[in-house]
């Protein structure tokens, strides 16, 4: 499954087209400022292609400070930027690739007895689980401990798309969709909730054309 992401071209364009409108409107309104001044002058006919340029540039400088600002407030709900990277467990990452996965999954228990704060580990021993050792369950409920053991921004967003894509490679409708209101309704006034309210609408219509693909 696609992995809700705050990148949405669409929501560019409408910007574009915005600023384009506002430029437009902007520079009628200059235009009409600088007749009454200047009159139908050369000077006048001069600031008219000036204009130009200088409501682009001016435009330009404002889409690119509006989108730094969302980008810096994603940045704040989904844990990026200047926010510690995850700890590193080469120890297991090494049973893993050797395909050893219920000793990886038995040191990152033991290294949870010890850290049980670690969320990090968690999500980590959350995919073996899920990936490789076939316990859906287990991964599901590690998840959830995730999100009742104070997570970080963005351990609270990975738990989140973990289980959505847990329950969708599962077939579990029903708690998909709950995952996915759940999402939405976190993240409402972002793109990934947007996101992730759109895949929402989209199950609830294909149950309403195929009541059979309801399930709880």
């Amino acid at each position: 499954m696609k992995r809700l992401r705050d990148v949405d071209s669409a929501e560019l364009a409408h910007r574009l087209r915005v600023f384009v409108w506002l430029g437009c409107s902007a520079y009628i309104v200059l235009a009409a400022v600088e007749f009454r001044l200047y009159g139908a002058s050369l000077k006048f006919l001069f600031l008219l292609f000036l204009n130009i340029p200088f409501l682009a540039l001016v435009g330009g400088l404002l889409l690119w400070v509006v989108n730094r600002s969302a980008r810096g407030w994603v940045d704040m709900v989904s844990g990026a930027g200047n926010i510690a990277p995850a700890a590193s467990f080469s120890f297991q990452e090494s049973l893993i690739i050797r395909g050893r996965y219920a000793e990886a999954a038995e040191s990152f228990r033991s290294h949870i007895a010890t850290h049980p704060t670690d969320n990090d580990a968690r999500l980590a021993l959350a995919k073996v689980c899920a990936a490789h050792l076939n316990d859906p369950a287990g991964a599901e409920q590690l998840y959830q401990e995730v999100r009742r053991n104070r997570p970080t921004p963005r351990q609270e967003s990975m738990a989140s798309n973990q289980l959505i894509d847990l329950y969708r490679n599962t077939g579990e409708t029903g708690r998909l969709k709950i995952e996915l209101a759940r999402y939405a309704e976190r993240y409402a006034g972002t793109r990934a909730g947007g996101e992730a309210k759109r895949m929402l609408m989209e199950i609830k219509g294909e149950e309403n054309e195929d009541p059979s693909l309801r399930s709880g």
